[in-house]
């Protein structure tokens, strides 16, 4: 699968969000569970930073996400934000 840098952080980052939120748990609590800045969290959720394996297994332990369930999630969601970059990409040539 060929997937450019963006597109992975933005995948990794709806991942991140979606388990926080399915864990009830805010940004800031997150942020403080981990030891990182709730910015930084933010900029990782939105996928506009890259983040360390060391920082990616911080979050999922916080979530009680085992890192195998993590890698089967992030497979659908990269296919997802693959399908929705297309689309907007032909909508901007229809234009």
């Amino acid at each position: 699968m060929n997937i450019s840098k963006a597109e992975l952080c933005t995948s990794i980052g709806i991942v991140i969000r979606d388990l926080r939120l399915a864990e009830k748990k805010s940004i800031e609590t997150l942020s403080e569970e981990i030891d990182i800045g709730h910015s930084q969290l933010s900029r990782i959720e939105r996928g506009k930073i890259n983040t360390s394996i060391y920082q990616l297994y911080k979050i999922l332990t916080a979530l009680n996400v085992p890192m195998n369930t993590f890698v089967k999630v992030l497979k659908s969601t990269i296919v997802k934000v693959k399908k929705e970059k297309r689309k907007k990409r032909n909508n901007e040539k229809e234009k």
